[in-house]
């Protein structure tokens, strides 16, 4: 048996198409860190996910004792939506930021990339309508604000949090998700 790592997390913690935001925001409240921290412990920077290697994807689930699979959902939307994962609005040189979630979802401590597709205007697992928080444009790096806006929507709308109840949830057979395409 794998010993644990030193830090709070347990085997199958991790959800499958969980946004990396939202699993940053979990991992750092159990563990009282700073974004910094969490980005320093894992090796990647959340702002650059595009220079995320097969090394670091097998180094965190070896850190977590977690199954691959789950750890490579975390930073495979283009696998799950291909050309359909753009999540952005742009002004000229000014990105948009903001996080959408579904309030269903947020009562479990779950938070999806899906959720962040700017053409979904439903949550694929509830067929609810997703919330938006506006944080505003803002050029360069949002990551910070989007994960601080996350954790106090994770804080005020989760009951337990961050001690969050199981969640069942999967885009497999999904017919809210499958009536989307």
């Amino acid at each position: 048996m794998k010993a644990y790592p030193n830090v709070n997390w347990w085997p199958g913690n991790l959800r499958p198409n969980e946004s990396v935001i939202g699993f940053a925001v979990r991992f750092c409240s159990h563990n009282n860190l700073k974004l910094s921290q969490f980005e320093q412990f894992f090796g990647f920077e959340i702002q650059n996910l595009d220079s995320i290697t097969s090394n670091v994807v097998q180094r965190i689930a070896e850190l977590l004792n977690e199954d691959l699979a789950s750890v490579q959902s975390l930073f495979s939307p283009s696998f799950i939506l291909g050309g359909l994962a753009q999540n952005e609005y742009s002004r000229g040189d000014r990105t948009l930021v903001r996080v959408r979630y579904c309030a269903e979802c947020v009562k479990y401590g779950y938070h999806s990339f899906i959720h962040e597709v700017s053409w979904l205007s439903k949550c694929p697992f509830h067929g609810n309508n997703l919330e938006e928080s506006h944080l505003g444009y803002g050029r360069g790096a949002k990551t910070k604000i989007l994960f601080s806006e996350l954790k106090l929507i994770m804080e005020a709308r989760c009951p337990s949090w961050p001690l969050v109840p199981k969640l069942e949830i999967s885009v497999d057979g999904n017919e809210n998700f499958n009536s989307l395409f």
